[in-house]
């Protein structure tokens, strides 16, 4: 009765992971699984250095290569011969490593094609690499621009609300109803020599003069501000420059051609001479 439970919770254990290895065997079935392998006894020295070997470890995974270096605790395969092999060496620890088997060495013609097909990833992982760092510039350059946006417009509407409430001081003590420094003078008058004590709105504005003061540069700022802003939009818009006219260019003759028309001109005229003279002879009496 205990074997039949024992067996029959086995069975239950068992099943979800038949059945999921299956599926997984379905989804890729180039991929080895992950399993347990049960290691076989390994003799390096029948191993040559150069030769081409398929190494599988004790967790199920396997890599192929040439061996490249061997020693009593470690191995390395150098991968970059294979079609689909990384472009460097693998080193692997001998109590990983479950078995070893030579494969048969690549002829010239596979050995070019697995390193053309190796050039042509690490281009496109050249491309890959560049458009990561491009995007990545270009994350970074809009989140610091976001950043730098959202500081100034805090530090603008921060600046603008305290400046509307230095404005408000104005308002309540407006400079045209004799708020001012002259009034702070007749407030300490009336104090030392009649002994009149300044009213609380009078108290207030002594306590926030300062305020007031700088409420006063801000109303002044502004209004310069405005007032630019007014002549630029009444000031004419600048006439294009005029085209300048291009003076049509004397065109020099070189000094060759002048002797060449000078030389000319001159074989003319002793040519005309010399008929003068012919003809006078002609001319002449016997």
């Amino acid at each position: 009765m205990r074997r039949f439970f024992l067996i029959l919770s086995l069975t239950c254990l068992a099943g979800p992971l038949i059945f999921a290895s299956s599926l997984r065997g379905q989804e890729e079935p180039i991929r080895i699984l992950k399993r347990e392998v049960k290691p076989e006894p390994i003799n390096l020295e029948a191993f040559s250095l150069g030769w081409r070997i398929r190494v599988t470890l004790k967790n199920g995974a396997f890599f192929q290569g040439l061996l490249a270096e061997k020693s009593a605790q470690k191995i390395k395969l150098d991968l970059s011969g294979e079609k689909d092999g990384l472009n460097g060496r693998l080193g692997l620890y001998l109590d990983q490593i479950a078995s070893i088997r030579r494969l048969p060495q690549l002829s010239p013609v596979e050995e070019e094609a697995a390193k053309i097909a190796r050039q042509k990833e690490l281009e496109k992982m050249r491309e890959r690499m560049t458009q990561r760092k491009a995007i990545e510039a270009e994350r970074k350059d809009r989140i610091k621009k976001a950043r730098e946006e959202a500081l100034a417009k805090a530090t603008q509407e921060k600046r603008t609300s305290e400046e509307q409430a230095l404005l408000r001081l104005l308002e309540k003590f407006p400079p045209e109803e004799g708020w001012g420094a002259d009034r702070i003078d007749r407030i300490h008058d009336n104090i030392l020599l009649y002994d009149v004590f300044p009213s609380p709105e009078e108290e207030e504005f002594m306590q926030k003069f300062p305020l007031w003061l700088e409420a006063l540069k801000v109303l002044e700022r502004r209004a310069a501000e405005e007032e630019e802003k007014a002549k630029e939009a009444q000031r004419p818009p600048e006439a294009p420059a005029p085209e300048e006219i291009q003076q049509p260019v004397a065109i020099e003759e070189a000094p060759e051609a002048q002797e060449t028309e000078e030389a000319e001109e001159t074989e003319e005229v002793e040519e005309t001479e010399a008929a003068g003279e012919l003809e006078e002879i002609e001319v002449a009496p016997e």
